[in-house]
């Protein structure tokens, strides 16, 4: 639970029922904020309403939703007016089961929630609006959430409806969180936010190619591709933002690049036109600041030695000493393979695979110059949980062999201190009851709530890994030779790289408070 509340049981269930919804006449009604008789039924386009009065104003209470439930991921904006009454209810199982939303935002007229209301609901983003100010008992029990903003208006949470949320944006302080009536569990949490505060991820969206910026400390974000000759049209699309106001986040503009464009552009959401690029072909940084909406991409380098070619360009990075290279990506749950094909190019030589496949969680796979065929990622939807796949990718240039393994961020991953921590590591694996498991776990046997650890033999050879524990999934970007320290972050999707030039036992700790790993290789004896 969030917090330890010193008051009766029979209290908790009072406030929580009052938060929650009373039936008559076939109407939900949340009895929180009700004041005076509500209608019967109305409806109004995809929405079913009753209305009620407050004093002398009327107000509506939207109490089903009749449209479409697979939104494509486009955002979904619940009116704020039906009929000329200003909407201040979501009634119960109103809006069950909508699913494949980009942002789910509720008008800041909206009040009050009802019980089971948002139930089992998946988006990316949920907006609370601003005026809400009571959250009923499992509104959004069984959803699929990433991310959620809730104003500093609310004064009660029940149980099983905002823990569904993997990460919360609180527009208040802690000091104010911890005085809301709050009877569900702890999500991560982050205090003083407002509509502005950005998440998710920024990416340029192209019919050739898909770009993902990486998240910084600063405001200045940069990511490379490798494009052959020829023209290419791209939106940016920012990453997902809480602002009602604004739901429209792709971004344009009637402009070309060229190798070295001087200066950037800044970029607006009025702007729809694609943005060009004539490429003479090489490797392109594209450089977004995410304040000012500067737009800068230039020519920074030839092709590389590797690198994925097809609808992916992805920039596989050589490892000093070795003859591997590693690189990543990262695909949404409705990720099409079809869009994700690629083939290797080794020193300017297309590498295909001997038949057509969709990689999918983990496998190693030969490409020849012999074969055409290409890959591509396929996300297996049938595991509801899994919304982000992170494919790691390593190359080996002396056997061509790429071996791929899916790190996936789950709705669900919520592992408190004390239990395992475990590490998910390309090219590892052990066998369990005839499965095989690519990964190990750091433990805690005195349950310090510090320090995790283990020990475990390695060969030869380049490692990829991620850091699965109550945080989600962890991860840096970092390469670690034999040994060394790198502090980890959860906002980070790329996976950390490790390179073993001597077989041994390695030791890996993790400090479960600093988020520092530490990996150091261990003498003989």
């Amino acid at each position: 639970m969030k917090k330890t509340i010193n008051k009766p049981l029979s209290l908790i269930l009072t406030l929580c029922l009052l938060a929650s919804v009373i039936s008559f006449s076939g109407i939900s009604v949340n009895a929180a904020t009700a004041g005076g008789d509500e209608s019967v039924g109305a409806v109004s386009g995809d929405y079913q309403y009753s209305t009620f009065k407050e004093g002398s104003k009327t107000f509506a209470t939207i109490t089903k939703y009749t449209g479409t439930k697979n939104f494509n991921y486009s955002d979904f904006v619940i009116p704020r007016v039906l009929d000329g009454y200003i909407v201040k209810r979501i009634g119960e199982y109103a809006f069950q089961g909508c699913k494949y939303i980009n942002r789910l935002i509720l008008p800041d007229s909206v009040t009050a929630i009802a019980a089971n209301s948002f139930r089992e609901i998946m988006a990316n983003s949920v907006y609370l609006g601003k005026s809400l100010a009571s959250i009923g008992i499992s509104s959004f029990y069984g959803a699929k959430v990433f991310y959620g903003y809730v104003p500093k208006t609310v004064k009660i949470i029940c149980g099983s409806s905002v823990s569904s949320f993997k990460t919360i944006y609180y527009e208040g302080s802690k000091s104010d969180w911890n005085k809301i009536e709050s009877y569900d569990a702890l999500s991560e949490m982050f205090y003083d936010a407002n509509t502005d505060t950005p998440f998710g991820d920024n990416m340029i969206i192209s019919d050739d190619f898909t770009l993902r910026f990486e998240r910084s400390k600063t405001n200045t974000q940069t990511a490379e591709i490798a494009l052959n000759a020829g023209t290419y049209k791209f939106k940016l699309k920012k990453g997902y933002f809480f602002n009602a106001e604004n739901p429209d986040n792709m971004m344009g503009y009637s402009k070309t690049f060229y190798d070295q464009t001087p200066g950037g552009l800044t970029l607006n959401s009025k702007y729809k036109s694609d943005m060009t690029l004539e490429a003479s072909g090489g490797v392109y940084r594209f450089t977004f600041n995410e304040s000012t909406n500067v737009l800068s991409v230039k020519r920074v380098g030839d092709m590389p030695e590797v690198y994925l070619t097809g609808k992916l360009h992805t920039v596989l990075k050589k490892v000093s000493g070795t003859n591997s290279y590693v690189g990543y990506m990262t695909e949404l749950h409705n990720f099409d393979p079809n869009e994700s094909e690629f083939k290797v190019c080794k020193n300017g030589e297309i590498l295909g695979f001997e038949s057509k496949n969709d990689v999918s969680d983990w496998g190693s796979y030969t490409v020849s110059s012999e074969w055409t065929e290409s890959s591509g990622f396929k996300v297996d939807t049938t595991r509801g949980t899994r919304e982000i796949y992170i494919n790691s990718i390593v190359f080996d240039a002396d056997t061509n062999k790429i071996n791929i393994r899916s790190f996936t961020r789950s709705y669900n991953e919520t592992i408190t201190y004390s239990r395992d921590i475990t590490v998910v590591m390309n090219g590892l694996s052990k066998t369990k009851n005839g499965e095989e498991l690519p990964y190990f776990n750091l433990y805690d046997p005195n349950n310090t709530k510090t320090l995790a650890h283990a020990t475990v033999n390695l060969e030869p050879g380049v490692y990829t890994f991620k850091i699965k524990s109550y945080k989600g999934l962890s991860c840096g970007d970092y390469i670690i030779n034999e040994s060394g320290s790198k502090e980890i972050k959860p906002t980070n999707l790329a996976p950390l790289t490790l390179v073993v030039k001597e077989a041994g036992a390695y030791t890996f700790v993790l400090n479960k408070q600093t988020y520092v790993l530490h990996v150091n290789k261990l003498t003989s004896q």
